[in-house]
């Protein structure tokens, strides 16, 4: 079952690595995070697991879907960067997410409505 995890991890990042677009990243989050993915049913059939192992293998599980999400998140802001620079708008976004780390604030869509409103 670690070796299968492990495998689906390094399939994942090596698909991840190729996708270009939003809808490619949306595909991909889909296919091994969603509701019929992977990772779900292997979620779904740690019933079947011996009581000892179930913890082992359940922080495993755990411990690569967090690697996935992590790793599709900062595609999106790879993404997002790229598209915004193609259109011009990249100071605003780089601005606004500086702005937000800086304050501390996480709420970047506030931020975006505040940084536009002032003219900018």
């Amino acid at each position: 079952m670690r070796e299968e995890l492990q495998a689906l991890k390094e399939q994942a990042l090596a698909e991840l690595g190729a996708v270009t677009t939003p809808d490619e990243l949306k595909d991909l989050r889909i296919k091994y995070l969603g509701k019929k993915g992977p990772m779900t049913e292997i979620l779904r059939g740690m019933g079947a697991l011996p009581a000892e192992e179930r913890p082992k293998i359940g922080q495993i599980v755990n411990e690569v879907k967090s690697a996935l999400e992590t790793a599709i998140n900062a595609k999106t802001e790879v993404l997002e960067a790229e598209s915004l620079k193609a259109s011009g708008h990249y100071f605003a976004w780089t601005h606004t997410k500086l702005r937000a780390s800086a304050s501390g604030d996480t709420d970047t869509a506030r931020d975006q409505k505040d940084f536009y409103a002032d003219g900018v």
